[in-house]
C-alpha cells in the first residue's frame, strides 16, 4: 500500500516502547528539550484517548518512515506519519 518494494523491512514496535524516551525528561535537558518532551506527552495522551490498538510501524532502513496507527471509534484506521534517520 505504500508503494515500496516488497523486500523493504518493516518493524513493528509497541506504542509505549516507541515513545518512552521521547516523553521522559532527563536531568541534562534544557528548556527546549523539556518543551519537546511535553509536546510528545500531549501527543501520546491525544492518541491514547482517540484510538485503540495503537501500534508503531517503522518502514525501511536508515531513512525510516514511521507510522503510528490505531483504530478510531468509527472502525477506521487512522494515525500520524513522520520520518526518522536511524544510525
Amino acid at each position: 500500500r505504500l508503494g515500496r518494494d516488497a523486500e523493504t523491512p518493516v518493524q513493528t514496535v509497541e506504542f509505549d516502547e516507541f515513545f518512552a524516551d521521547l516523553v521522559t525528561d532527563q536531568d541534562w535537558y534544557g528548556d527546549e528539550e523539556r518543551d519537546m518532551a511535553k509536546r510528545y506527552r500531549r501527543l501520546v495522551r491525544l492518541l491514547k484517548r482517540a484510538l485503540e490498538g495503537l501500534r508503531v510501524y517503522k518502514v525501511g532502513e536508515r531513512a525510516v518512515e514511521v507510522y503510528v496507527l490505531g483504530r478510531a471509534p468509527s472502525g477506521e484506521y487512522v494515525g500520524v506519519r513522520t520520518e526518522a534517520v536511524e544510525t
